[in-house]
């Protein structure tokens, strides 16, 4: 790396790698009609943002719906956001869709479930560290 190439890191809060079921659709901002739908697994989350893997590939900038079904959860997380990247990588020797939302806004009665969820990766995660 050159003197004056940095790394920035962009985000605000620690992603915790996750492993939930996820579906969402996109749709451009300002409509209400999905423009594509994906069903996905998550690959990390924070309290602001959700890294997913799917076959679909989404396109940046949009609205998207996302439902996230957390372990041991019946019902689904409700949850709207803006997608923010979109990468391809390979997934078992195929191509696949790596994206990036942005969360916004979530539904009150979801809203315990999320950041407990969050807070309990992020327990285990010091707890490694801390020998808790």
């Amino acid at each position: 790396m050159k003197k004056n190439d940095t790394y920035k890191e962009r985000r605000k809060y620690l992603r915790l790698d996750a492993s939930a079921r996820v579906n969402v659709k996109s749709k451009k901002k300002g409509t209400k009609k999905p423009s594509a739908e994906a069903q996905a697994l998550a690959k990390n989350m924070s309290i602001e943002g959700i890294c997913f893997i799917s076959d679909k590939k989404l396109s940046p900038g949009k609205a998207a719906e996302v439902e996230i079904y957390l372990p041991g959860e019946r019902k689904p997380l409700h949850i709207h956001g803006d997608i923010v990247w979109t990468r391809k990588v390979k997934k078992g020797g195929k191509a696949a869709f790596e994206s990036g939302i942005k969360l916004a806004t979530i539904q009150d009665s979801d809203e315990g479930k999320f950041i407990g969820y969050v807070s309990s990766k992020f327990a285990a995660r010091l707890g490694k560290y801390l020998h808790l």
